[in-house]
């Protein structure tokens, strides 16, 4: 026979579970968009580069608090973007809250602002404040140098 303590412990557990589901269905819903975010000192390099030819990294939006100015850029939900020339793919399907990014590895010939690395994210449905990173080079006067980029998800 269950005792009060164990009975108010399972309602506490299933309210516990009940209360995630309900706030996961409310963030999915508000998720309209997946982030980019740049550290200060690689923007500019960045926007430069050639990027700014996709659709992707090509309209800036307005920053949160959290982010520093001018480097957020943001695409909509719905949008599959696929840059050929470096067999790179992105997709974010709505529901559930999925971003796969597949890059390839062609660093002997990068170019400015070319990807090197590769990141496949998991589904983010009911996480806030998570990100993935990749690995992007950079050129400077006699060396190569990397940058990360952090694809922000949340409440953007």
């Amino acid at each position: 026979m269950l005792s009060p303590r164990s009975i108010n412990f399972h309602w506490l557990l299933l309210s516990f579970f009940t209360f995630s589901i309900s706030n996961s269905t409310a963030l999915l819903s508000t998720r309209d968009a997946l982030g980019v975010y740049y550290p200060t000192d690689c923007c500019n390099t960045l926007t430069q580069s050639s990027y700014s030819e996709i659709s992707y990294y090509s309209s800036l939006s307005a920053v949160q608090s959290h982010l520093p100015p001018d480097s957020f850029a943001s695409i909509n939900s719905y949008e599959t973007v696929e840059w050929h020339d470096n067999s790179w793919t992105v997709t974010v399907p709505v529901d559930p809250f999925t971003v796969t990014i597949e890059i390839g590895y062609d660093a002997p010939q990068a170019s400015i602002g070319d990807i090197i690395g590769s990141a496949v994210s998991p589904d983010f449905v009911g996480v806030k404040n998570c990100y993935k990173q990749e690995r992007l080079v950079l050129f400077k006067p006699d060396e190569w140098t990397e940058c990360y980029a952090e694809y922000v998800c949340g409440d953007l």
